[in-house]
């Protein structure tokens, strides 16, 4: 009956509009979404949900604001579940963002097998524990219990980082690879089993230290020679490839703890104010996860120490072959890494002394080319070198060899080049009076009653026709255009000892010993005439020029005779390289009469020479 009635189409009338009110506040306007159902009646008198709105968040605003809009849902960072708008997003997002940083600069050893496995393209040595911070000025020093403390609790918490490691990977990795891994260190070939185990150093170098150790056991056996070599190379290609910072030398332990104490003090002077006695502090207590990886540095250092061990023992084996190779490693870790590079250099020098020529020989080759990559290491090459030359008891081969390792170095005319210009120069003065000081004890010798045809046999081999002397008077040639006059005073003092050597040498070392002479001749001569007079009127340099007049006198004299006694039936380079000089000295020479004397003396032989 309540059909018909007029008060119904009020009531209708009045649930539409309630309907159009509803759907303005949320934002639908009075007809809705396009293609989107009318709601039916009775739905208007149910609870409606609240519908946030969908708007593009601005950043800017809110960061003037200090807080995220309260309209759309957070995600807290290192949580999985969403917090809901309306609670305290200022607080919140300071320790949030605090965690976001750290876990950026997680540590290796914090990491568990899942973590390492994600750091593709990383090294150990760019974890942010194991940078080496700079310090200036006076260092800090941690006294020594404290620094043994230190160390112990480093070696706890990297053992537990391992132990964790090892558990992690053990719950990861696949049955079958487990199975593969233990029948290829059981029954596998010699190579499988070098492989397995550079894939564990390879696979989180931190904590595969175990395998290091196996792979230097297998190194270390001198029975097996191919099991010898194999670890060896393998152990060459991990430290060359994975272990070895490229930039930087490995740190002890105490050192470490030094440096880390110096840099905290730089940083926080008043904090540790009260921890400091003069030089010393007390308490300093860094983080596990940093003394952990200054533990694992220091047994990497012991390591690489114990592989050069090693090779220095295979450096002196009988077999030519192993030698050559290690000689080769050797060389290869000395130019691409800093580590011990000082070791690396001496046990390739003591090699120019080898028995075995091809090996002395490849030593040179060596040590030249490593001077070309690296040419700022010439001063520590002849440095090393002259310890081999002034070693005691050391023999002629390994003298002869490491003065052709000098002689054959280039210069520049660079600072450093002269540097080592000067200082090769001194070397080889020192050699110089070595060999004078051996001759005159043979002649002592002689004198006192030994055999006159032994001792002039011994004094040729000294001082005489030996390939040492040779190669000396060559080096000096070469340095001397590059050295400071400075060390070009020094040769000028032992002047009468090469006129010496010039009257008692055959041709060719007579022939240096004149070439070391010539460079020594002042630029410019002078007339005696002008000499004397400057030196009557008591001008300084009179005095100078007289005794650098007389050198020149005698050079060319003693040129002059030796030429009066050259025998043409000497070979043709020494022939050459003779002429070359009479022909530079007769250029550089004022006096006439002394060039006629030559020119008449050389068209002599010339005409008396045979056919």
């Amino acid at each position: 009956g309540n059909c018909g009635s007029p008060g119904e189409p009020r009531r209708m009338t009045d649930i539409r509009s309630e309907v159009s009110r509803y759907a303005a506040s949320i934002g639908l306007g009075s007809k809705g979404k396009r293609g989107s159902k009318r709601k039916s009646p009775k739905s208007s008198s149910l609870k409606p949900k609240k519908i946030p709105k969908v708007k593009h968040r601005d950043n800017s605003k809110n960061s003037k604001k200090g807080g995220r809009s309260p309209d759309a849902k957070q995600m807290s960072p290192g949580r999985k579940t969403p917090t809901k708008a309306g609670g305290h997003n200022e607080k919140a997002a300071k320790p949030k963002r605090k965690g976001r940083s750290k876990s950026r600069e997680t540590s290796v050893v914090d990491m568990d097998y899942v973590g390492t496995q994600n750091l593709e393209g990383k090294s150990w040595f760019q974890d942010p524990q194991a940078t080496i911070p700079d310090v200036k000025g006076v260092q800090v020093r941690v006294p020594p219990r404290q620094v043994q403390e230190l160390l112990a609790q480093g070696r706890q918490a990297l053992q537990m980082s391992v132990n964790r490691f090892t558990e992690e990977k053990a719950k990861v990795q696949d049955k079958a690879e487990k199975q593969w891994f233990a029948k290829v260190m059981a029954s596998g070939t010699l190579g499988d089993k070098i492989a397995a185990l550079s894939l564990g150093v390879q696979e989180s170098p931190v904590h595969s230290l175990p395998y290091v150790d196996r792979l230097l056991a297998m190194a270390s056996k001198k029975s097996a020679a191919r099991e010898q070599s194999m670890g060896l190379e393998a152990l060459k290609d991990l430290f060359l490839n994975t272990l070895l910072p490229p930039n930087r030398k490995l740190m002890v332990f105490k050192d470490r703890v030094q440096r880390h104490a110096s840099s905290q003090r730089k940083r926080s002077r008043s904090k540790i104010k009260d921890n400091m006695k003069g030089n010393e502090l007390k308490d300093f207590q860094p983080a596990d996860s940093a003394l952990s990886m200054w533990v694992y540095e220091d047994q990497l250092k012991q390591r690489y120490s114990k592989f050069l061990d090693v090779l220095n023992s295979t450096l002196r084996d009988n077999q030519e072959h192993l030698k050559r190779r290690s000689l080769d490693w050797c060389q290869e870790l000395l130019l691409k890494r800093p580590e011990a590079e000082q070791r690396l250099l001496q046990m390739i020098v003591n090699k120019l002394g080898d028995l075995v020529k091809k090996v002395a020989s490849m030593a040179v080759y060596q040590l030249h080319k490593t001077l070309d990559s690296h040419p700022g290491m010439k001063i520590a090459v002849v440095k090393e070198v002259e310890r081999l030359l002034f070693r005691p008891n050391v023999s002629e081969r390994a003298q002869y060899y490491g003065l052709i390792t000098l002689n054959q170095i280039v210069f520049t005319r660079g600072k450093h080049c002269q540097e080592a210009a000067g200082y090769m120069v001194e070397v080889y003065l020192n050699v110089f009076k070595t060999l004078l000081n051996s001759e005159n004890e043979q002649f002592a010798k002689h004198r006192d009653g030994q055999s006159k045809r032994k001792s002039n046999s011994n004094a040729k081999g000294v001082f005489g026709g030996t390939k040492i002397l040779g190669a000396l008077l060559t080096g000096i040639n070469r340095a001397m255009p590059f050295a400071t006059a400075e060390y070009q005073e020094r040769l000028s003092s032992e002047a009468g000892v090469l006129f010496r050597l010039v009257n008692t040498a055959p041709l060719p070392s007579a022939t240096q010993a004149l070439a070391v002479l010539f460079q020594l001749l002042p630029e410019e001569d002078e007339e005696m005439d002008d000499v004397d007079e400057k030196r009557s009127h008591g001008d300084k340099n009179g005095v100078h020029m007289k005794e650098n007049s007389s050198l020149s006198r005698r050079f060319y004299r003693t040129l002059y005779g030796k030429l009066d006694a050259l025998d043409t039936s000497t070979g043709h380079r020494c022939l050459t390289l003779f002429l070359n000089l009479i022909y530079k000295a007769m250029l550089r020479d004022k006096s006439e009469a002394r060039v006629c004397a030559f020119v008449k003396r050389i068209l002599q032989m010339c005409f008396m020479a045979p056919p």
